[in-house]
């Protein structure tokens, strides 16, 4: 089946994006040809959604530094050496609970 191309009327000086709304408006326009042309057009016609952060001029390790300070709250963990579960094997409970406590 051959389609007829309907033409468009378009003034000279069209942009690229002009052009593409006249097609994908045109109900003339074979469905399949307006669909491809919504789909090229979009991304110029809508924001793509993204996320930003703003941190009011300053870095993050900046603010990261200051809110440390604020807080007051420096909590160190000191790491505690264990004694392997294997190292308690053979011995009495007696014997265990002396050297563990």
């Amino acid at each position: 089946m051959i389609e007829a191309e309907a033409e468009l009327a378009l003034p000279p000086g069209t942009t690229p994006v002009e052009f593409l709304s006249a097609v994908y408006r045109d109900a003339g326009q074979p469905m399949h040809r307006r669909l491809r042309a919504a789909i090229e057009c979009a991304p110029y016609c809508h924001p793509k959604l993204s996320v930003t952060a703003t941190v009011g001029g300053k870095d993050f390790a900046a603010q990261l530094e200051r809110a440390i300070e604020r807080s007051g709250k420096v909590v160190v963990i000191e790491a505690v050496e264990s004694i392997p579960e294997s190292a308690n094997r053979g011995m009495g409970d007696s014997k265990r609970s002396r050297d563990l406590g």
